[in-house]
This record gives structure tokens, sequence and C-alpha cells, in this order.
């Protein structure tokens, strides 16, 4: 039921949200104070609703704890099939090179002449950008034919997906923000579902939830119980999708502001995953302790929001979005805690499986095949030393990912 006015006018939060990648600056922070006031006068709904579902999710820990104290992120790594030590590993790899993060968004400033780069401001669009808008049928086309460039079946799923109405993509009144893939058990089909406004933001998510989409395709045949995989493992596929598109736009482009285009994408998807991730999962642990003193309310909740917001972001952003634990229903989902670290550990995962594609050729494709139909019947730590040979719990793999990261950077860098 909530209808964010954008300079007057009311309209779906989905809709608002897609206002945020505007070029004016004016109607992105319009936009944004609309959902702001919006969630605004929900949030001690919002409130009740994460203290119930920590305080029960710290009740159960303590509840199965008898011979030892367990804690959330105990939950978390067992349902994410993945060890403490790598978790740990990851994060503090994130700490170290979080200043990557905070040079795409002080080169995005600097491109647009902005000195007070504010939350609206994160997802504006390059200054030279063509602000080409596509069709959902010219998105398909581009989505399907990079995929088709590494595997041609999976560049004829996306096409089938289409065709047989398992993409729901239409805008409508009091549709709500956010994209995701789902799928059934039997028949063993998915369905995406995002809300498609011809930006380019649109077709990375397109590309990025028919990723997924591949990837429980390939588990169809597979028992029920190996087609559940873990969410540490579940962004892989999505965010080695979104890869394949964009290195496929940056092949086509011919000028410099198309490749600054691409480059600005790599920016934005640097600073939300070194910053805006780490911050989530920052708030979430302090979510958790605060929650087994006692109820939090709104205003606590905002004031821990905005404390893990200035560690990761510093003096990047001029202000924080204080209410975004509002917005953000990854922390709001009853059976998932801690669903942040997935996406951080899925793109260096997926920049390390990128790094094996063009090292192995032609021969990475069943291998990659392989590698994910595995992906619901072993730990994230055997996975990976089953194909491609290396621990996950040693700094050594993150640091490779994290130099194809900071050459993305300076790739933006120099363009802007």
């Amino acid at each position: 039921r909530l209808r964010p006015e954008v300079a007057g006018e009311p309209m779906g939060l989905a809709q608002a949200d897609n206002l945020l990648s505007h070029p004016d600056r004016a109607r992105r922070a319009s936009a944004w104070h609309g959902i702001q006031a919006a969630w605004q006068a929900e949030q001690e709904t919002v409130a009740a609703i994460l203290n119930a579902i920590n305080g029960w999710r710290n009740e159960l820990a303590t509840q199965r704890g008898k011979g030892r104290r367990l804690d959330a992120l105990d939950l978390s790594c067992h349902q994410g099939h993945l060890e403490r030590t790598t978790l740990e590993t990851l994060m503090a790899q994130a700490e170290a090179h979080k200043e990557l993060g905070r040079r795409a968004l002080q080169a995005m400033a600097g491109a647009q002449g902005i000195t007070d780069f504010a939350p609206w401001d994160l997802y504006a669009p390059p200054p030279a950008a063509a602000q080409i808008r596509l069709g959902f049928g010219q998105a398909l086309t581009l989505v399907a034919e990079a995929f088709a460039a590494f595997d041609p079946e999976m560049g004829a799923f996306a096409r089938m997906m289409a065709d047989r109405g398992w993409i729901d993509a239409v805008p409508s009144d009091n549709r709500r923000s956010g994209a995701y893939c789902t799928e059934y058990a039997d028949p063993a089909e998915p369905r995406v579902f995002l809300t498609f406004e011809g930006t380019m933001d649109n077709v990375i998510t397109l590309a990025h939830e028919l990723g997924h989409a591949w990837h429980s395709w390939l588990l169809r045949d597979l028992p029920l119980e190996q087609r559940d995989y873990p969410m540490t493992l579940a962004e892989t596929a999505s965010l080695f999708a979104e890869t394949l598109v964009r290195d496929a736009l940056l092949a086509r482009s011919q000028t410099c502001e198309q490749r600054l285009d691409i480059a600005w994408m790599d920016g934005e998807r640097v600073a939300s995953l070194l910053l805006d991730i780490p911050s989530r999962f920052h708030f979430e642990r302090a979510l958790v302790a605060g929650r087994s003193e006692g109820y939090l309310g709104a205003g606590q909740l905002r004031a821990m929001m905005k404390s893990a917001k200035q560690q990761w972001y510093g003096d990047t952003l001029s202000q924080y979005d204080e209410l975004f634990w509002a917005s953000k229903s990854h922390f709001s989902i009853a059976e998932f805690g801690f669903y942040n670290y997935p996406y951080l550990f899925g793109y260096l995962f997926s920049l390390g499986l990128y790094a094996q594609k063009a090292r192995v050729g032609a021969d990475f494709v069943p291998a990659y095949r392989a590698l994910l139909a595995d992906t619901g019947r072993m730990s994230a730590e055997s996975l990976v030393e089953k194909h491609l040979g290396v621990d996950i719990r040693e700094p050594a793999f993150w640091e490779e990912s994290l130099r194809y990261v900071e050459e993305a950077v300076e790739r933006l860098e120099r363009l802007v």
C-alpha cells in the first residue's frame, strides 16, 4: 500500500525506485525523499517485524545450543554450507579493500561535479550517457546473445523463458520494488519477477535473474534435496551472468562515452558489493546483538544503520540512508539471516570463475555446468577445492578476485 509521492505525483515503489537512476539530480532526490517518507510512516511496523524475527532467531539459538553457545552467524554459515573461518576471511578482505569502493564513488562524483554526493546519487548515470531506453525484446536479445557467446544452450534458455511467459516484467500499479527468481519443485520450472522500464540497470537485473534461472534449470533432473543450493552459492550464476553481459556490452562499445557507460556500471557494482553489502552485514550483526538485550525501536535501528553506513562509506557520502533497514526486504526474510554476505561471496567467487574461463577456454563451459550442478550437494569449501583446486579459507583466492576489481576501478578512473 505504500505510494511514494515524487514531485507531487503518487506512484508505486518500483516506479519510484527506477527513478533513482534518472539523469536529473533533482528528480532522483525527489524520488529518494518520497521513498523515505513512505517507509518512515511504517518504520515502527518494520521495527516490530525485525524484532520478532531476530528475537525468535536468538531464542532458537539458545534452545539449540545446550552443549555450546550458538549465534545467528553459526546458523547462517550452516545454511550457507560455509565455514565460519571462510566468512571471516571474506569480510576481512572486504575491510582491507573498501577503499576500492570509495574510489569508485569518488570518480563518479567527480565526473558529475557533485561535491555533496548523496544516497540518491549512487545510481546516477554517467554525465555523457546516451540514456538509451530499450524495449523488453531488445533487452532480452542483448542478454541472450551475450549468454549464447559463452554457452549456446544458455542463450537459448533465456529466449525460452520469455517465449513461455516465465518472466513477469511489465510495470503495474502498486508493484513492489526489487527483482527475484523462484522455481517450482514439480514441474521443475523457474520464474523471474522484475519491473522492466527500459533502463540499462533493468537490463543487468534481467541478466542477473536469468542467471539464477539457468542455475535452477541445470539442476532440474537431480533429486529434490540436491536442487536446494545454499544462499552462499546462490549468487554465483547470477553475478557470472551479469559479467557476461557487461563484457559483451564493453566489446561492442565504439566510443569513449560507451566504454564509460559500462565502466560506470562496474563502478556501481564495486561500490555496492564492497561498501553497501558489508554495511548491511555490519548492521545485522549489531541488530542481532542488540536484540538479545531487548526490544529495538525505530530510532535505535536508524542509529545503528547510520553507524554501519558511516563505517564503510566514510566521507564519500554527505548523508546516509538511515531507513535502509526498512526498505531492504532482505532483512525481513524469516528463514534466512544475514542475506547480505552471499552477494559479496558470489561477486568475488564469480570473478574467480571468470579468471578460470580465460585460462581454460572452451573446456570451461562443461566445467562451469558441473560446478553449478554440485552446489546443492557440497560445501562451498569442497566445491571450490574440487573444481578450482584452491582453498577459500585462505586470503589468496579472494585477493586474486580483488585484483580484477581494482582493474575495473582503474578503468573507470581513466575514462572519467
